[in-house]
């Protein structure tokens, strides 16, 4: 690979069950990778239903909040506040950069490479475009084998 990619490959000690005096076997490492995935997943799925519930709740907190007309109501259990974030799409980007470049409006663009066409001008050209750094991560993926 050309010294332009970085790439960070993750250290990972070797869990105590798998002990490093003993030759590894590839078989007991997937089978525990398989087992721990699906351990995640049933947290995943528990922490998804505990972060509906809990919204759940904040959405009776803020229709409190807009019914009383508060910004923050302080309790002995703690202190409900309203944060506001703003999150723009663009539903027609030909229009909005059409815009953008009529009227010099950059302040209306985020700057930031797009990280496939700066890999694709990469391996076309022999190195990145200027003031880019391009950082690829790699990682194993398993699939489970057949349940018996």
């Amino acid at each position: 690979m050309s010294d332009f990619f970085q790439v960070n490959d993750h250290a990972v000690e070797i869990p105590n069950a798998f002990s490093t005096e003993q030759p590894l076997h590839v078989d007991s490492l997937i089978a525990e990778y398989v087992k721990l995935r699906d351990d995640v997943k049933k947290i995943e799925a528990l922490a998804a239903k505990k972060k509906e519930e809990r919204d759940q709740i904040g959405t009776l907190i803020l229709d409190f909040l807009d019914s009383t007309g508060q910004e923050s109501a302080k309790t002995t259990a703690g202190t409900a506040f309203i944060k506001e974030q703003a999150y723009a799409s663009c539903s027609d980007p030909d229009s909005f950069m059409g815009f953008v470049a009529d009227n010099n409006a950059l302040e209306l663009v985020d700057r930031k490479p797009n990280s496939i066409a700066c890999q694709a001008f990469a391996t076309q050209h022999g190195h990145l475009p200027p003031g880019v750094k391009l950082t690829i991560q790699r990682r194993v993926n398993v699939r489970a084998g057949e349940k018996t």
